[in-house]
């Protein structure tokens, strides 16, 4: 049986709770901000997941073969030239900053007849900044400025080759060019920019080359000529030979006999 509180019990047991409860409520306080931070926090965490995992994966390019050329080449000159040069190169290599202008000349003095290639073969063992101007050139060609700029990074090759970072030097360049240098520098530094340069390399790789530059002419591998005049007479000869096949063919199907003709009735 229930025993009835008199009137200072109550009163007794009212203040005992109201003490009861405001001596918890720090408490409370503290957990309800705990708790708080720990549920920002994995927000946080849950939506850095969300983003990383729903980004695009960057396509690796064909890999090229060294004796074809492709729509993601390089190139400068007529696409049914007589002569295809390819090139494979490092722009932190002094040899390819010595031939740039020799390549140059040979572009201009057979513009008719040559097709120019660049590739890219980084020798990043010996060459801390290849790989890096390799995908800065690649962020000008995504505007329209490959051979701009690449004429450029061998022109001032002894101005970034030994700093620490190039990238703002590049950057200038760019701008020099009149490049959109924020999109210039994303693009620099993307994974897309790194694999095209990493699928030239894979087909240099493929075609055993080890040192740069490399030159292939019509798809053969050729010792690098010390010098323009040797250069041009080596194209010069290449054309002066695929125009006499060119005349024999000819010359043969002209001396052909037509054949009998059976006449209609």
């Amino acid at each position: 049986m229930e025993e009835e509180l008199s009137k200072r019990e109550r009163k007794k047991l009212n203040k005992e709770k109201t003490q009861a409860s405001s001596s918890s409520s720090p408490i409370q306080n503290k957990l309800f901000v705990v708790g708080a931070i720990i549920t920002l926090a994995v927000g946080a965490f849950w939506f850095m997941y969300r983003s990383g995992s729903s980004k695009e994966p960057v396509d690796a390019p064909e890999i090229t073969s060294p004796t074809e050329v492709s729509s993601r080449d390089h190139t400068k000159g007529p696409e049914d030239a007589i002569v295809t040069l390819i090139e494979y190169g490092d722009f932190q290599c002094p040899g390819c900053a010595t031939y740039m202008p020799i390549v140059n000349q040979l572009s201009e003095e057979f513009k008719d007849d040559l097709r120019v290639v660049y590739r890219h073969f980084p020798l990043r063992s010996i060459h801390r900044h290849a790989q890096i101007s390799a995908q800065a050139s690649e962020a000008a060609a995504d505007q329209g400025k490959f051979w701009e700029f690449s004429t450029l990074l061998y022109e001032k090759q002894n101005g970034w080759k030994d700093v620490r970072d190039p990238r703002s030097l590049y950057k200038g360049y760019a701008e020099s060019l009149s490049l959109n240098v924020e999109q210039f520098d994303v693009y620099m530094n993307s994974d897309e920019a790194k694999a095209r340069v990493d699928a030239d390399y894979e087909s240099g790789f493929a075609a055993g080359i080890n040192q740069t530059p490399t030159f292939f002419i019509n798809g053969e591998k050729i010792d690098s000529p010390r010098g323009l005049e040797l250069f041009k007479e080596l194209i010069q000869q290449v054309i002066e030979e695929n125009k006499s096949d060119d005349n024999n063919i000819d010359a043969t199907d002209e001396s052909s006999p037509a054949g009998e003709i059976t006449p209609q009735l």
